[in-house]
């Protein structure tokens, strides 16, 4: 599922924010880091996560799946300009997020745009408590930074992420459906007749743009009431 909102004033004083030092949320003892987890901790913590992308067609080596998302979190940590947060309980790590800058979407939509990355673990309750103060730390950095808008991509099946998200002024504009599967698995090709395939060239591109721009008349940009149909 992805979700969007506009980014609001901070609520709170200039001295709360997520920003400027460990601060404890009133839900269940949970403090919130203005930094991420070590990469060990990180490791541990995904290694042990349920909703890891592509979980249910992963093929590989146990463990590899787990690996590879955690060197993905990894390299958008260690991008420039990106900001994170660890959420701990009881001083064990409960959660994360990052807040990264997408220059991309700013240069499309004319403002500063930006994805939350979220990741709570535990129970439902527990989760979402988890996840509803590392989204108000995200909401906080991303006033101090000057970001106009967020969007964030959950699991379709994280109630708890998507219940804070709602409760956090986003909103759900879209889903995506992810298909996998084993190549050798895969029938042989069967080309139409009168139609013929080749590779892409530069050439090409003109006739792309203009295909490109009679197909995308839908998408999370233009149900997003945030974003000018134009932009869209």
């Amino acid at each position: 599922a992805s979700c969007c909102a506009p980014c609001p004033g901070s609520r709170g004083p200039a001295g709360s924010s997520g920003s400027r030092g460990s601060r404890q949320s009133n839900m269940s003892r949970i403090v919130i880091e203005p930094s991420a987890p070590g990469s060990s901790e990180l490791a541990a913590f995904l290694a042990a996560w349920p909703r890891l992308p592509h979980r249910r067609s992963w093929r590989g080596e146990p463990g590899g799946l787990s690996r590879l998302v955690t060197a993905r979190i990894q390299r958008t940590l260690d991008t420039p300009g990106v900001a994170a947060w660890s959420a701990r309980r009881d001083g064990a790590l409960a959660g994360f997020c990052t807040l990264h800058p997408l220059a991309w979407d700013s240069d499309v939509l004319g403002f500063p745009a930006a994805r939350v990355e979220l990741y709570a673990a535990g129970e439902y309750a527990a989760a979402r408590t988890v996840a509803a103060s590392l989204l108000e730390a995200a909401r906080e950095g991303a006033h101090a930074a000057g970001l106009r808008h967020l969007s964030a991509r959950v699991d379709a099946a994280d109630d708890a992420a998507i219940h804070a998200l709602e409760s956090a002024g986003y909103l759900n504009v879209d889903a995506l459906v992810t298909f996998s599967a084993a190549p050798a698995a895969l029938p042989a090709r069967r080309e139409p007749g009168g139609v013929a395939f080749r590779r892409a060239s530069a050439a090409d591109a003109a006739a792309l743009g203009e295909l490109a721009a009679g197909s995308f008349r839908d998408g999370r940009f233009h149900a997003d009431p945030t974003i000018p149909p134009v932009r869209a």
